[in-house]
Parts: C-alpha cells; sequence; structure tokens
C-alpha cells in the first residue's frame, strides 16, 4: 500500500469510529487503538505535507456539545494526556512536574502500568 493510500484508509477508519463513538455510541475499539491510528495518520501527513486534506480527521477540531453546561477546573487535568509506553510516562511526568513546580500527587493505575512497562 502505497503512502496515500493509508492515508486515505486511516482517514475513512478514523471518521468511520467517529461515527460509532459520537453518533452511534458503540465504539467498536480501544482508546489506544484509536489513539494509534490516529498519530499514525498524523505521522504521514507530517512527512507527506502536500497530501494533507481540510476533511482530514487531523485537521478537524472538536466541537462542545450543547447538552453539557461548560465547567473551568481550576486546575489543568494533566490525565487528559496520552502517555502509551514507558518513555511517553517518563516525559509526562517531566512535564507536569516542571509546570506544576513541585512532585505532584498521582494516582496510578497499576493494570496500565503493568502494560507500559511492558
Amino acid at each position: 500500500m502505497n503512502v496515500l493510500d493509508r492515508i486515505n484508509f486511516l482517514k475513512n477508519e478514523i471518521n468511520r469510529h467517529n461515527y460509532l463513538y459520537y453518533v452511534e455510541e458503540n465504539p467498536s475499539l480501544s482508546d489506544f487503538e484509536y489513539d494509534e491510528m490516529f498519530r499514525e495518520l498524523q505521522k504521514l501527513e507530517g512527512e507527506n505535507p502536500l497530501l494533507i486534506t481540510p476533511d482530514s480527521p487531523s485537521q478537524r477540531l472538536g466541537s462542545v456539545g450543547t447538552k453539557f453546561d461548560q465547567h473551568k477546573h481550576k486546575y489543568r487535568l494533566y490525565s487528559l494526556d496520552n502517555s502509551n509506553n514507558y518513555d511517553e510516562l517518563i516525559k509526562w511526568y517531566e512535564r507536569v512536574t516542571k509546570e506544576v513546580g513541585k512532585v505532584p500527587n498521582l494516582f496510578v493505575n497499576l493494570r496500565l502500568m503493568d502494560l507500559l512497562l511492558l
């Protein structure tokens, strides 16, 4: 499969999974799997900027739903950052510690940690 075909495949798959998740409320893959596809698309588009199209999921901004009131958190929710391997986790921890200015209190899901440390 050439780069253009792979990009088009990823765009179609991501759009399909977005529909299943947001419209059908029936996700068909894990957040990790979705993030992996999205990162691959971003990587391929970054390496081939002439292949980026306005309809690419990487070029779309999320929208705010109308069902919920907006809430501003007192502190940033660092848990929403993606870390999918040990090196990313260490970089995340160092960034958070630097931004907070001290060693933060953390809650760790040990099962997730087991997967990250493999």
